[in-house]
Parts: C-alpha cells; sequence; structure tokens
C-alpha cells in the first residue's frame, strides 16, 4: 500500500501528505478521487485517530508480505463507517450469499443518518472491498458476493483483534468472539494464536 510505503519513510506530516498525493497520481486519474482516496489514506496511515495510533505504529513496522490485511485492520480502526459497513456486510453474508447495495445503503442511512455522504461513503468502501478481492462484483452491479478470504498468520491475529477492538470501542474481547465478528468477514483467523 502506497499509506503504509510512505509512514515507513518517517517523513513530517506535511512532507508525507504531499508524497502520498504525488504518488497517487500514477494510480487514480480523477483528481477529486485522488484527493478523497489520499485523505482517507493520510487518515489511516499518516495521521491516525488517537485510539488507533498504537495500532497503526505496530503496523507500520511489521506489516507482513499480505499488504491487504493490514489496510482493512487500520482502515476499520480509523473510520467507524468502515468497520460499522463491514459489520452489516458480514451478517448479510451470514445469511444470504450476496449483498445488495441498496438495501446495505439503507441499513447504513438507518445508523448514520439519511445524509448524502453514507451513499458516497458506501460506494467507495465496497469498491475498496471489490479492489482487494474479499467482495466481488463489477462496476456499478448492485449485488456483491463472498470474494477470497484473507488468511491471517498466528503472529498477526492479535494486531487484528486489537484493529478489532478499537473499532469497537472497547478495551477487550475474547478470541472467539473475534473469530466469529461480521466486521471480519474477510479474514480467515487461525484456530489459535
Amino acid at each position: 500500500s502506497t499509506g503504509l510505503r510512505i509512514a515507513r519513510m518517517g517523513k513530517p506530516w506535511q512532507e508525507a501528505r504531499q508524497l502520498l498525493e504525488v504518488a497517487l497520481r500514477d494510480e487514480i486519474e480523477s483528481a477529486s478521487g485522488r484527493k478523497k482516496t489520499a485523505t482517507v489514506v493520510a487518515g489511516s496511515w499518516l495521521k491516525p485517530s488517537s485510539e488507533a495510533d498504537d495500532l497503526v505504529d505496530w503496523a507500520i513496522t511489521n506489516a507482513g508480505a499480505d499488504i491487504r490485511a493490514w489496510h482493512l485492520g487500520v482502515l476499520m480502526a480509523n473510520y467507524a463507517f468502515v468497520a460499522d459497513l463491514c459489520a452489516e456486510i458480514g451478517r448479510s453474508l451470514a445469511i444470504a450469499e450476496v449483498v445488495d447495495t441498496t438495501t446495505l445503503r439503507a441499513t447504513m442511512k438507518g445508523i448514520w443518518g439519511d445524509r448524502d455522504v453514507v451513499n458516497v461513503a458506501t460506494r467507495s468502501t465496497i469498491r475498496t472491498l471489490r479492489s482487494f478481492g474479499v467482495l466481488t462484483g463489477d462496476n456499478g452491479d448492485p449485488e456483491s458476493s463472498r470474494g477470497e478470504r484473507i488468511a491471517i498468520e498466528p503472529d498477526a491475529a492479535p494486531w487484528v483483534v486489537h484493529a478489532l477492538m478499537v473499532a469497537r470501542g472497547v478495551q477487550e474481547t475474547d478470541y472467539w468472539d473475534a473469530q466469529r465478528a461480521t466486521e471480519l468477514f474477510m479474514f480467515d483467523m487461525p484456530a489459535r494464536y
């Protein structure tokens, strides 16, 4: 991930943010899309919330090869909306094989309020989950199916549990609960760590 790579450089905030925006020029054509992505990535990796600061610092130093797990954990820990949306997707996939974006958007509006930003954030998060392969579906398709589950190595499992606790705003949870957490629908958690 570009955000992790730039965070590992240890640059001051302004310089890191500029490096991020330059790096995203190669990845995202749209100026508005680039700005939105830069804001989310910077708020995740470069200037995380105080609750997620230790979690992100640990990930910067220790993130493994499959960056998707680390990026998703950091996103959920920094953005409650992403965690709530993942929880709803996990619940939907536990019941059916597909997730309907229209129903999901209505559910999220019930939680976060009937605002246009909820539509945009829902669409953007689903696009991100599809780009990581944990959901499948074509661009513009209102339905998504479960994609690949990302295998979590035993030594990374405590970090994922910590990300879940930060996302939920709790101080503790047991591993059994974390293995079944709907927010973590995209992960294949080890039996024990």
